[in-house]
């Protein structure tokens, strides 16, 4: 007989990530814990209109609306089997909640003969969310991933439906680096199209850059009739006329066949008998067209009678936009690529910036830094077929990617925060129970030498003079302590008055100061030196300010602030409640020392950065103004004050003052 077994061949699975997205919450006013408790309940909500049916209890949670009223507590862990598997791991303590999905592909309609997308035999679909607290804020990370046979189709990539609700909910809102947005952003400036372009290749940027163009196209407009003459209208053919602004008026052909029907015979001949009288008795004809116009100005009898309807036309270059919906793939996309429209005036700019060769109406595509920073043109002559190129290019883009999820992980991860988490309790209770068996223990041999004194009757005395000790150890302790409660006391008032000497002095010296802008670096070098050091750059831009004397005053006091107060917060052991003490008693107002940012300093490079400045090893560099010091905002009284910190020399250099630097504004 013939053998009917056969060995069934195991098939090597092929794993992948197909949607991927990281981001943060993009609401400062939510702390990330109330974020994290929103964000899990959106996820569940999701995840019970995909169940549909019964829900079992660990899933059933109220809609993200009644958030504010829902204890962090309440979100639990569970593993839930039913086909597919379900498991959540929830620490709100350790700021973490995670989710994971496993199920099997049953196509895009499951249950339905009819669906369009077949499942593939074989194929495990893997849904991962995750929610972490870092800091001040909320991490968020989705990541689908795909289990196929070998020589499956490579899956389609969706979007879960809960990543919309997030970036469209304005509790929560999404970023990543700058805020997803479901609509494209209008680029009309030249500062605008130098934020887009950083925003494009920064190191941080995980989603490609859609850049749309408008194309050119003419258009008619009416034109009033007042600027043709007689001559004009009853020539057979007009030349080419250009209006005031250089639009070309278009040429119109006369039919000369129109005059019998426009001026009849018999009304015609009553006019050549009867004159003027017949004339009077004419009906009115009336143009109905430019064409027809022309025809009635060859009879300048029937053109007095007639009235003018008709208008010429204009043709005008305009830009309009492209011919596909970016209203719609700016809401499409959001979650894979970001969407921009750029006005014509500025395309020349982004050739030049970008080096790519663009033409009006076409698509660029740039690829983020960490995935190589590709650039893709799609020409406006397949305009017919760049809408499905791409669907195809951003639609697919997150699959494969090593998408960098910061210090987020999903349930792997979680699942051994959970496993520490045991193993601290198990550890903790261990040492719990060896510190009661030990004080157990010691009560016990204390209770035992108690019962052996009470048998002694020497133990009486010795429990006496145990007492009497005691007592006078009880009188040189409250003794210590007054005289160190004393000498608190002393030092404090020590220090007060030492306070009150320096602040007197403060006044003397603020007093023999100069009042004038001329003298100011003589005083700075003179009595800021070497905290301090003004560079030549900050007296020249000093010499050209226009400074009142409330402004000069502040100024001088802001110099010295960061000379004397600040520098010694920074360099010294002087704490920051100290600092804002003396300020206050010093100059009865606060100065703001914040750092600036990296894109202004990169973006106004010849604004911020000092060349050849050399440090205390000797080598010229060129050193950036990272820091500036901020007073006051009306603009009689503002004062800003940009330096940097030489740590070598422990000395804060100012190289500009006291007006504003150029800022990056996204």
């Amino acid at each position: 007989m013939k053998d009917l077994h056969t060995v069934v061949r195991l098939l090597r699975n092929h794993l992948y990530p197909t949607y991927q997205l990281y981001a943060v919450m993009d609401n400062s006013k939510l702390t990330p814990i109330e974020g994290l408790k929103l964000g899990a309940l959106t996820v569940l909500s999701w995840l019970r209109l995909r169940l549909g049916g019964e829900i079992p209890p660990a899933l059933q949670t109220p809609e993200p609306e009644a958030y504010a009223d829902f204890d962090v507590k309440d979100l639990c862990s569970a593993h839930l089997k039913y086909g597919f598997v379900i498991d959540i791991i929830s620490l709100p303590e350790k700021g973490m909640w995670t989710l994971q999905i496993t199920e099997p592909d049953l196509g895009s309609d499951p249950g339905n003969p009819q669906q369009k997308r077949k499942p593939v035999a074989g194929r495990i679909i893997e849904t991962n969310v995750a929610f972490l607290v870092k800091d001040d804020s909320l991490e968020c990370g989705v990541q689908t991933v795909i289990s196929d046979p070998e020589n499956s189709p490579l899956a389609d990539v969706y979007r879960p439906a809960f990543v919309k609700k997030l970036y469209n909910n304005p509790d929560f809102g999404l970023k990543q680096v700058v805020s997803l947005l479901p609509r494209y952003k209008s680029v009309n400036t030249l500062d605008k199209l130098k934020s887009m372009l950083q925003l494009c290749h920064n190191a941080k940027n995980q989603l490609p850059c859609v850049i749309f163009s408008k194309v050119p196209q003419m258009v008619e407009e009416g034109l009033p009739l007042e600027g043709l003459s007689l001559e004009d209208l009853s020539q057979d053919k007009t030349n080419e006329k250009f209006d005031d602004c250089g639009n070309r008026l278009r040429p119109i052909v006369v039919e000369h066949e129109l005059v019998d029907r426009l001026a009849p015979k018999d009304k015609q001949k009553q006019a050549k008998v009867d004159g003027q009288k017949a004339f009077d008795a004419s009906p009115k004809l009336v143009a109905k067209s430019i064409e027809e116009l022309r025809i009635l100005a060859r009879n300048p009898l029937a053109c007095q009678r007639s009235r003018v309807l008709a208008k010429a036309k204009k043709q005008k270059l305009e830009y309009v936009l492209p011919p596909y919906n970016i209203k719609r793939v700016g809401a499409s996309f959001c979650g894979f690529a970001r969407t921009f429209l750029v006005e014509p005036q500025l395309l020349p700019k982004l050739r030049e910036l970008e080096s790519v060769e663009l033409v009006d109406g076409d698509i660029l595509i740039i690829e983020p830094q960490c995935f190589r920073g590709a650039k893709t043109v799609l020409p406006i002559s397949e305009a017919e077929q760049n809408g499905s190129k791409l669907n195809k290019i951003l639609f697919t883009y997150p699959r494969g990617k090593s998408v960098d999820y910061g210090e987020l992980y999903f349930l792997s991860g979680a699942r051994d925060a959970l496993v520490h988490s045991t193993e601290e309790a198990k550890a903790y209770s261990s040492k719990q129970a060896e510190r009661f068996a030990t004080e157990q223990s010691m009560r016990d041999l204390k209770w035992q030498a108690q019962v052996q004194e009470k048998n002694v009757e020497l133990a009486k005395l010795e429990n006496q003079l145990h007492k009497y000790e005691q007592q006078v150890n009880l009188a040189e302790q409250r003794l210590a302590e007054q005289q160190e409660q004393s000498a608190r006391v002393k030092a404090m008032l020590e220090e007060k008055l030492a306070e009150k000497e320096s602040y007197i002095h403060f006044l003397q010296q603020r007093m023999l100061r100069p009042r004038t802008k001329k003298e100011l670096p003589t005083w700075a070098e003179n009595e800021l030196s070497p905290h301090l050091l003004l560079h030549p750059r900050a007296v020249t831009a000093l010499e050209d300010a226009s400074i009142n004397a409330d402004r000069l005053e502040l100024i001088y006091d802001a110099l010295e602030y960061l000379a004397t107060d600040y520098w010694e917060n920074r360099y010294g052991d002087l704490t920051e409640e100290e600092l804002l003490n003396r300020t206050a008693l010093k100059y009865q107002r606060g100065f703001t020392v914040t750092p600036n940012s990296d894109s202004s300093i990169a973006a106004f490079a010849n604004q911020y950065k000092l060349p050849g400045y050399c440090t205390k090893g000797g080598a010229v560099v060129n050193r950036a103004m990272d820091y500036h010091l901020k007073a006051g905002n009306k603009t009689e009284h503002l004062v800003r004050i940009y330096f940097f910190f030489d740590d070598e020399r422990q000395q804060i250099v100012v190289g500009y003052l006291p007006e504003h630097l150029d800022t990056v504004k996204f």
